[in-house]
């Protein structure tokens, strides 16, 4: 639960942070355990956020921050990708088949909706 001595120091967030800088992908969705719920973004494409809810069957709402919530990695995709989706998807506590197969179908809807890469 050690989130660096500073914002952004962790060496795992320094490189997602490059990452996104360099390549500035479109959509990023980051998978946490606290749902199952899609936490969308307000600076990202909403109705990308609504799809992933939709297939996954997940409710679309901002997740609570109960505790240290120090990472905001949605927020600076978003922020350094203007009009990228970035959003969190908190699966449930335990994670079945099911699951996974409704995530999977979800990531392939949204990543249809996505312009073509140049």
């Amino acid at each position: 639960n050690f989130s660096g001595t500073s914002a952004g120091s962790a060496p795992e967030t320094q490189a997602v942070a490059g990452f996104i800088r360099s390549y500035r992908p479109v959509l990023s969705v980051w998978f946490h355990q606290v749902g199952p719920m899609v936490d969308p973004h307000p600076l990202g494409d909403i109705r990308i956020m609504r799809k992933f809810a939709s297939v996954t069957g997940y409710p679309l709402v901002s997740a609570p921050c109960s505790g240290v919530c120090a990472g905001k990695a949605k927020t600076f995709h978003a922020q350094t990708v203007p009009g990228a989706a970035a959003f969190v998807v908190e699966l449930p506590a335990k994670v079945t088949a099911a699951h996974v197969e409704r995530n999977r179908l979800a990531v392939r809807a949204v990543l249809a909706m996505l312009p073509a890469a140049k």
